[in-house]
């Protein structure tokens, strides 16, 4: 049964700004041909001014609704061939595991997405029907059945952005006055602090979320279950951050601001 949604009405740029990171967090930038992220952004690009069939640029420079909107590895720099490959057979097997027909063209591919209740024609006033996203707009997981290891990798995608911004800020308390630190001594409640919202919980699993997403960061204690004044360390290996993040000098440590 397709998934129950409703069109994009609230234009204000914070509704914009929300549902612009669904496209990718929620997995749609993994969804087959990279041309679905590429669709969905179009549409929502267009904001109030939602667009016709034939206005979507996308579909116009790529040879029209008819031609294919699959990416032929053949076209691609050969390292990146095996890739597309493999993204190709993964939407086919996709589609096989959802008992869904073939999609080979951007007709095929928009008429999925509105079936599925990802897109939304709509009519207009002026003519022909607008298309515009659902909103919120879900993760491919919620639209369709996927393998349990492509579940978690969009699972990980949406909360790597959930506390995007609350973990930037615990990485710029290793940087005060641009001293790149090689460790701080905080609390929960010294973190909820700097972040928001505000609250010890909020800062326990943005810390959480930080030593998930990658190895440069540990703790000096595991502090899942520990209490708010708690005193602990967060270390940061900055070569692994360098690699793994952005360039940026090593340097010693200290404790983070009050």
């Amino acid at each position: 049964m397709p998934l129950t949604t409703t069109p994009m009405t609230d234009w204000s740029d914070d509704n914009l700004r929300a549902q612009a990171p669904r496209i990718w967090e929620g997995g749609w930038g993994r969804f087959g041909p990279s041309s679905t992220a590429l669709l969905l952004s179009d549409i929502l690009g267009c904001g109030i001014a939602a667009p016709r069939r034939e206005e979507l640029v996308i579909v116009e420079v790529s040879g029209g609704w008819e031609s294919s909107c699959l990416t032929d590895p053949l076209d691609l720099p050969e390292d990146q061939r095996a890739d597309e490959e493999d993204r190709n057979q993964a939407f086919t097997e996709l589609l096989d595991a959802n008992r869904l027909a073939p999609v080979t063209t951007w007709t095929e591919l928009l008429n999925l997405l509105i079936s599925a209740g990802i897109i939304h024609e709509v009519d207009h006033e002026e003519g022909s029907p607008r298309l515009t996203l659902a909103d919120p707009l879900p993760a491919v997981y919620e639209t369709f059945t996927v393998p349990a290891d492509e579940k978690a990798k969009i699972v990980h995608l949406q909360e790597v952005g959930q506390y995007e911004q609350s973990t930037n800020r615990v990485i710029a308390l290793f940087d005060p006055e641009n001293k790149c630190l090689s460790e701080i001594t905080t609390s929960l409640e010294r973190l909820a602090r700097h972040l928001e919202p505000s609250t010890t919980e909020w800062a326990r699993q943005t810390v959480l979320s930080l030593l998930r997403t990658g190895s440069e960061f540990t703790t000096s204690i595991d502090i899942t279950g520990i209490p708010s004044h708690r005193v602990f360390r967060i270390m940061c290996d900055w070569e692994l951050f360098s690699e793994n993040r952005i360039g940026i000098r090593r340097a010693t440590n200290l404790t983070d601001a009050e």
